[in-house]
């Protein structure tokens, strides 16, 4: 009988140990528990929901090379073409050679303006070379940027609420740091929209108007031109002279023994005469 309550005791304290420990394995967990789950992406919501299909992200970019009957006549009305689209100018190169003046026009016009002015600059030309354009829909990748910018934002809300919780400063150290690095790649997303968004709103048009004119009309060098250019030649000249005579010193050096041992035998020889 003894020994019956010997084991029911053993038995009891066996079940109120589990008890505990399973108590103790579910309660709150520890700040650093709680940034390896933020990290991980754990939450207590339920599965996520699908993002609602976008609308389409359309970047438009093109290449036009035109040929007109004159260079200044075109560029002012490219620029009444430019205010009527609202459109402007971000990058321009004027070239003017032998036989042929051409200006390159880099032009941010907003998208739906496109065609209408390609087609209006267009038909102030002599002759179209070039007409090139193309499309990219970044609609996926941009919702994508979205999501993952979307979660990260949650991410950088539950370490603000947990250091506020937290009270050691190693925790806070821990949290900080990862805070720091969530909100960098949070600018980072932020930045690529903000590109992605002006790419789409402006299409990039590369525009090259070109006149053909006369050879014997093209600028040429005036006699001041030419006489600075050859005199800038001249002094060229003696420097890669000198330049050359300071690299084969030891060569000058040698001559120059050379024909000092013969002028002294040279000498010897008229002397040894002199006296026979």
């Amino acid at each position: 009988m003894r020994k019956l309550l010997w084991i029911g005791m053993s038995l009891a304290l066996l079940i109120t140990s589990c008890g505990s420990k399973t108590e103790k394995s579910n309660g709150p967990a520890t700040e650093s528990a709680a940034v390896s789950a933020i990290q991980t992406g754990s939450t207590d919501e339920g599965p996520g929901t699908a993002l609602p299909p976008g609308e389409q992200k359309i970047i438009q970019q093109g290449t036009l090379r035109l040929q007109v009957d004159s260079l200044s006549s075109a560029r002012n009305y490219l620029s009444t073409v430019l205010q009527k689209y609202k459109a402007y100018i971000a990058n321009e190169n004027e070239n003017r050679q032998s036989g042929n003046h051409e200006s390159t026009l880099v032009i941010r016009v907003p998208g739906q303006f496109m065609e209408a002015l390609i087609t209006d600059i267009s038909s102030k030309a002599k002759f179209i070379d070039t007409k090139d354009l193309s499309s990219e829909d970044i609609g996926m990748e941009y919702m994508d940027i979205e999501a993952r910018l979307k979660a990260k934002l949650e991410m950088e809300k539950r370490y603000l609420q947990l250091l506020q919780r937290t009270g050691k400063i190693s925790e806070m150290l821990e949290v900080e740091q990862q805070l720091g690095i969530v909100r960098g790649e949070i600018e980072s997303m932020q930045g690529k929209l903000k590109y992605f968004d002006n790419r789409v709103a402006y299409a990039t048009l590369t525009i090259s108007l070109y006149e053909v004119v006369p050879i014997n009309e093209s600028p040429g060098l005036t006699f001041l031109s030419r006489a600075a250019y050859s005199f800038s030649n001249g002094l060229q000249l003696i420097q890669e002279v000198v330049l050359l005579a300071i690299n084969i010193w030891p060569l000058f050096l040698i001559v120059g023994i050379v024909f000092t041992i013969l002028l002294v035998q040279k000498e010897k020889g008229r002397i040894t005469l002199h006296r026979r």
